[in-house]
């Protein structure tokens, strides 16, 4: 782990540390239209959050931006939280503009998170057919499940996320669709071809 993830992993436990019930939940509110209800009710502490909003390429080392719409707008008189968040930043040089609660702040491409997450729920352990037929190496799919031992569904999320993170506008719903029909997973396919998030 390098400097910059260590210190931004120490900055979200400072400010998790401080935060309580109510105001995680006004978090939570605030990031409804980011994290889908199903996801969202297995958030139980500031921890889950960033996790959620980690998964959804809302929060990293390098893009505080979002974060920091969240405690400004979220957390009103929460001025220690800021100073938390603005000494990482003059420590760890970051991509701080802010981003509104809906936006992705860049266009990467069409908007797949709904998507992935129900390609996470129903896919299960076919996840690495699935991660070949959208062109990740055998060393991706190796580092994906050693980073993520007995967690399947974050291996099939870190997979489609990669793949997405490669592709940018050619990770489209259409191309995901086509994989999945090429797996035989014609139930994942049709149900995404038939719901218009």
């Amino acid at each position: 782990m390098g400097d910059r993830s260590l210190n931004f992993r120490k900055m979200l436990m400072g400010i998790s540390q401080q935060i309580s019930e109510r105001e995680l939940n006004a978090l939570k509110y605030m990031c409804l239209d980011v994290i889908p209800r199903g996801r969202m009710e297995e958030i139980l502490d500031a921890y889950e959050l960033w996790k959620a909003l980690e998964e959804r390429e809302k929060l990293d080392s390098e893009n505080t931006g979002f974060l920091r719409t969240l405690l400004t707008t979220g957390m009103e008189g929460r001025t220690d939280l800021i100073n938390k968040l603005d000494t990482y930043e003059k420590q760890t040089p970051v991509n701080h503009m802010s981003q509104n609660l809906t936006g992705d702040g860049e266009d990467d491409g069409e908007d797949l998170y709904r998507e992935f997450d129900y390609v996470v729920e129903n896919v299960g352990r076919a996840w690495r057919q699935l991660a070949r037929k959208l062109r990740l190496t055998e060393t991706d799919i190796d580092c994906i499940t050693e980073d993520n031992v007995r967690n399947l569904r974050e291996q099939n999320r870190q997979a489609l996320r990669l793949w997405k993170k490669r592709e940018k506008a050619a990770a489209t719903k259409s191309r995901l669709i086509q994989a999945l029909r090429a797996c035989q997973m014609n139930e994942i396919a049709y149900y995404l071809e038939i719901n218009k998030y």
